[in-house]
């Protein structure tokens, strides 16, 4: 039921401040390396490539609907070593759970006027945004 991506937007609108006084993307940046910051207390924020955290600078996510996915940079790069390209299997679950919500709507509105004022999830012949990216340009 969402009108745009729900995620933790770290590294953009949201940082993290570790026990350790310096800035991380996120916790999960801090837990694997703690070497990995962007800054400290003293010095301020250093965020080199800023907009790769940024949802209008990811080549696949700027183009998906499946807004629940968590669109987690950390996972990113673990699986992908891009910060704003997701794995394809994130990108497969989300789109699941994106079908499953389309049904569960379609469902309920069979039987009462459920969320009347919002669009009906429109259905897809895909479960990774990449194998439409022929459509992007």
């Amino acid at each position: 039921m969402l009108q745009a991506m729900n995620n933790c937007g770290a590294g953009d609108s949201n940082i993290t401040l570790a026990p350790n006084g310096k800035f991380y993307v996120c916790p999960a940046f801090y837990y694997e390396n703690n070497d990995d910051s962007i800054g400290d207390l003293k010095n301020g924020l250093d965020i080199k490539n800023k907009q790769l955290y940024r949802l209008d600078h990811a080549p696949i996510c700027r183009h998906c609907d499946a807004w629940q996915c968590k669109r987690c940079v950390w996972l990113n790069r673990k699986t992908t070593f891009e910060a704003n390209t997701p794995s394809h299997e994130q990108c497969v679950i989300a789109h699941l759970e994106r079908k499953a919500s389309c049904d569960l709507l379609r469902y309920l509105r069979k039987y009462n006027a459920f969320l009347p004022d919002k669009e009906d999830i429109k259905d897809i012949d895909y479960l990774d945004p990449f194998d439409k990216r022929e459509e992007w340009k």
